[in-house]
């Protein structure tokens, strides 16, 4: 009866919530030129008020596009470092938020940015690095995603007047001989 009791108090007492961060990319296949968006969604938080951590990605392939940023949280527009601020660095966006009222958590868009492709060669994107505070203190928080994108030169296609002009040509080449 006591072992009862005490997984009831353990069950009830000590809250297993943990936090999930999903990437998504709209395209695995992108032009030389074109961007791909990537967008960040987290399920199931709690009510933070700080985090920190790095999305990497190979930057001699694709650039970080800082006008295309969306985001369901506040945006550190006043350059105080209060909301979201994204940093891009040599190899990574370096993604922190803090707030002095705490964000009520849920499911919400963290991130949504585009990233455009400079060069042919194939990237892993994943998340690292990472830090999530709340009111309650240090939070948890599954970061284990990732996400491959291709960048490939576009290869230009024959023009359809030269496919049906070589099917002419060659039947009065035949004709010819």
């Amino acid at each position: 009866m006591k072992k009862i009791l005490t997984i009831l108090i353990f069950m009830i007492g000590f809250n297993a919530n943990a936090g999930l961060i999903t990437m998504t990319v709209d395209e695995a296949d992108v032009e030389v030129g074109s961007a791909v968006t990537v967008s960040l969604i987290a399920t199931s938080f709690e009510e933070f008020d700080l985090f920190d951590f790095d999305f990497n990605f190979d930057d001699s392939l694709f650039t970080y596009d800082p006008l295309s940023l969306q985001s369901d949280l506040p945006l550190d527009d006043s350059g105080f470092g209060l909301g979201l601020l994204v940093s891009a660095l040599s190899d990574h966006l370096a993604m922190s938020f803090f707030g002095f009222t705490p964000f009520p958590g849920g499911d919400f868009l963290l991130a949504k940015f585009e990233l455009i492709a400079q060069a042919p060669g194939k990237s892993d994107f994943y998340l690292a690095d990472s830090s999530f505070f709340g009111s309650s203190g240090l939070l948890i928080v599954d970061t284990s995603t990732t996400n491959s994108v291709e960048a490939a030169t576009s290869v230009p296609e024959p023009s359809s007047w030269l496919l049906i002009l070589m099917p002419i040509l060659l039947l009065g080449a035949r004709k010819l001989k």
